[in-house]
């Protein structure tokens, strides 16, 4: 591989704020490995890279977003596929622990900042993990509206059976990534991960980041 992409999660703490941002790091994670296994990756985690130095001085990513002040680990992987093989490392060995943020406040901050480099991506890159936040959102928000007709049968069934396969999905891939307690917390975390995206996505629209801070 020319270039491998690794994980990075954060250190086990006590507290709601805790669990939530591991969770949403595994859902982050879920993604992004499952396009760069298919052949398209569309980000990593700068902390957790490993390419060669000539490599990254002959796709010379920074002449092209050289002052964008974050997202640049993402812009360069999406550069890199197209000239380098991109490889996956699930190793447990390989992973990158980072403390993580301790308030809601500092959290919310870095993620506009990560959530923001979204508006850098070419189309195709930002559709890979903005389908599946869009199907998400509209999946929780519009289910009171379908509820209402208490004569479809048809409509729990569907509903259940998609929240056991994402249930049985994100079980899968802790065995590999840990969090392994938060399994059980799913169907609420993902309800909760569900009204973060619709938020965190508005917030983005209308204050796009402009510095690191």
């Amino acid at each position: 591989n020319d270039v491998v992409i690794g994980y990075s999660p954060y250190v086990k703490g006590n507290g709601l704020l805790n669990r939530f941002v591991r969770f949403e790091t595994v859902m982050t994670a879920i993604q992004y490995f499952s396009w760069a296994l298919m052949g398209k990756p569309y980000m990593g985690v700068g902390r957790n890279m490993l390419y060669s130095r000539q490599l990254f001085l002959d796709v010379n990513p920074f002449k092209d977003h050289g002052n964008i002040p974050y997202g640049d680990d993402d812009l360069w992987i999406q550069q890199a596929a197209r000239v380098a093989h991109v490889g996956v490392n699930l190793e447990e060995d390989s992973f990158m622990l980072s403390d993580p943020p301790v308030t809601w406040r500092n959290w919310l901050r870095q993620k506009h900042r990560h959530l923001s480099a979204g508006h850098h991506y070419r189309m195709h890159s930002w559709w890979q993990p903005g389908l599946f936040g869009m199907a998400l959102i509209l999946h929780w928000f519009l289910l009171p509206f379908l509820l209402t007709d208490i004569t479809e049968g048809d409509i729990p069934f569907f509903f259940l059976s998609g929240l056991l396969i994402r249930w049985i999905t994100y079980i899968q891939w802790t065995q590999r990534l840990g969090e392994k307690d938060t399994r059980i917390w799913y169907p609420l975390a993902e309800v909760a991960y569900a009204v973060y995206l619709a938020v965190m996505g508005v917030v983005t629209i209308v204050a796009k980041k402009k510095t690191w801070n």
